[in-house]
């Protein structure tokens, strides 16, 4: 459905594009920036720690479509990720022996996303505010997992009985809700194929003669579970992992008009 969607934009902005006279303006450019990324996960397990944001960046090549002076309808072809980073430590005691383990947890999900706006605009020409706000829709492209830390056994004398390094890597396997277990080989670990997100945000743009250069601060809240359970899964058991995301980012646009 997603690809089908992409295809579908692409196929309609070409339209868009050789029909630009029908519209007040449609402006093409491209902008990029940072990602603030982290995950929400619902529950946590005993112990586990909270997740952590990383960075990330994005890459966006969007397309306005001016309906009326203030309002415009903004599509975006966008490369960015997901993901998060847990770093925590437990001590295990039990008959006298001491287990202290170390780790960190680090994941990013590399996407392309559609992000459907609408978008507000305030302002003159040479210099204009904007807020915008849709639905995103997006698929994986790849994604790596990566586990460090330490493991340290004592007996109740003293003596070291384990003292090992941890350094794990896994692949995401991208796969569809309710999968089959045997579809994800040890060295990986299963993700939703395809996810929705809100983008809400804001914006100022600078008028350099026709071409503008903006500005864009964005808040994306992910709406889909990006950790699908396998089959049989008894619903106990069951956990969800939704993005949460910051963006900002410079670009230019350029009016085809």
């Amino acid at each position: 459905m997603i690809k089908q969607t992409f295809f579908s934009l692409i196929f309609g902005l070409l339209v868009l594009g050789s029909c630009q006279n029908a519209f007040a303006q449609i402006s093409v450019g491209i902008r990029g920036g940072v990602l603030l990324t982290n995950l929400d996960i619902d529950p946590l397990q005993e112990g586990e720690p909270k997740p952590e944001n990383i960075t990330g960046y994005q890459v966006a090549i969007p397309v306005e479509i001016g309906i009326v002076d203030i309002f415009a309808i903004q599509a975006e072809i966008m490369y960015g990720s997901h993901g998060a980073r847990q770093e925590g430590s437990s001590t295990v005691t039990q008959s006298g022996f001491t287990t202290v383990t170390d780790y960190k947890l680090r994941s990013r999900i590399n996407t392309l996303e559609i992000p459907v706006l609408a978008k507000l605009r305030f302002g003159d020409n040479a210099l204009k505010f904007h807020v915008l706000a849709g639905p995103s829709f997006g698929f994986g492209i790849n994604g790596k997992f990566k586990q460090e830390g330490s493991v340290l056994a004592t007996a109740p004398d003293g003596t070291i009985l384990l003292d090992q390094n941890l350094n794990e890597e896994y692949n995401a396997k991208f796969v569809k809700e309710n999968y089959n277990g045997s579809e994800v080989a040890d060295d990986e670990i299963a993700v939703t194929k395809t996810n929705l997100n809100l983008h809400m945000g804001a914006g100022i743009s600078f008028d350099l003669g026709g071409t503008a250069l903006f500005l864009d601060a964005r808040y994306m809240l992910g709406l889909s579970d990006l950790s699908p359970e396998e089959d049989g899964t008894p619903k106990e058991n069951e956990t969800t992992s939704k993005s949460r995301r910051i963006g900002v980012s410079v670009g230019v646009m350029f009016p085809l008009n």
